[in-house]
């Protein structure tokens, strides 16, 4: 008998006898209901449901009605997500894969190492407002879980770069032997290569750009997670940037003064692009800074690849996608033709 099967006679047998049940035995089913239906029910009903749907070309959602003993039924929904139904709680199968080179890495001399080194992993939790709750063993598989319910389409638009990466991309890095850049989901790339810190630092910033009032805690499922403390922008040390460390805006916010006018909003992206405007998009657009064959600021719209390329502002559209350290690059460049004063902050 599984311990799902246990804790069902536990509940018949109580029922029985008028016992009412602790909060503790109910989550312990509930999760293990949860549990079958990612890891055995969900994966099913993705590789049989998913070719089957190729042809429909609008959002939908179907909602599953199960009854134990009764026919199954489906409803159909237009609403765009899951969490537009009320009530409706999103279950995602673990299903991303490490992106790995073919090729196998250069044999290498085989030694012993020099001291004994131990996996100092924390481990990532995250609670979101509505009380879902993604904890695993591992942090990355926490980390992808988190993206998949805020919605990976979304995450683009956050502006997170690394090593020229959106973090959540249609892009695929090359693969070398021996090393994991990305996993792949639904056809999303996401950049995996990252510590602890990093992956805690990214949240937060995704979390800020959407409201969504992340709670993040260090810890495996079994320890008592330690809560990461709240990030403040404001008290947090600034990193002034010139144009020879550039690369130190990798992966932080920023704060861009032009001619004594500070800007500082929720994201990298929002801070550069207002520090645009004050200058003048007209006039950014004279430099004549080039990127994948759009202006800097043009009148065109990128609309390939299924990115978020640009952001529009008026009848204009600022190239947005590219790493922290390019932005300092470009307003450095920017500033030297335009003759203005810039100042640059990283943190």
């Amino acid at each position: 008998m599984t311990k799902l099967e246990k804790l069902y006679s536990i509940i018949e047998n109580s029922r029985e006898v008028g016992v009412k049940l602790s909060k503790d035995v109910l989550q312990q089913v509930e999760e293990l209901e949860e549990g079958i239906i990612k890891e055995e029910i969900l994966p099913a009903l993705a590789n049989d449901i998913a070719p089957r749907l190729e042809p429909i070309r609008r959002d939908l959602v179907l909602v599953v009605e199960y009854h134990p003993g009764e026919p199954i039924s489906v409803a159909l929904s237009r609403k765009a997500k899951i969490s537009e139904i009320v009530g409706a709680k999103t279950l995602t199968p673990k299903n991303s894969i490490p992106v790995r080179s073919e090729e196998e890495p250069e044999a290498t001399e085989v030694h012993e190492p020099s001291k004994h080194v131990e996996n100092t992993t924390k481990g990532l939790r995250v609670t979101f407002p509505d009380g879902t709750v993604i904890w695993h063993q591992a942090a990355i598989n926490t980390f992808i879980e988190t993206l998949r319910k805020i919605g990976l389409e979304r995450i683009p638009e956050v502006g997170i770069i690394r090593s020229g990466y959106n973090i959540v991309s249609k892009d695929k890095r090359p693969p070398v032997p021996g090393r994991i850049w990305q996993h792949e989901s639904d056809g999303w790339y996401i950049y995996s290569n990252m510590s602890n810190v990093i992956k805690i630092e990214n949240l937060r910033r995704i979390s800020d750009h959407f409201g969504l009032n992340l709670i993040i805690e260090e810890g495996k499922p079994g320890q008592t997670p330690v809560k990461v403390p709240s990030y403040d922008k404001n008290t947090t040390d600034a990193i002034p940037i010139t144009p020879q460390n550039t690369n130190d805006t990798n992966g932080r916010d920023l704060r861009i003064t032009v001619n004594g006018k500070v800007f500082q909003e929720r994201n990298a992206i929002q801070t550069f692009i207002e520090a645009l405007k004050y200058i003048g998009l007209d006039e950014v657009a004279k430099v004549g800074i080039i990127c994948k064959g759009y202006n800097l600021v043009d009148t065109r719209q990128r609309v390939d690849g299924g990115q978020k390329w640009q952001q529009q502002e008026g009848n204009k559209w600022v190239y947005v996608y590219f790493s922290n350290p390019t932005k300092a690059k470009y307003l450095f460049q920017i500033a030297d033709f335009l003759k203005v004063n810039i100042k640059i902050e990283a943190f």
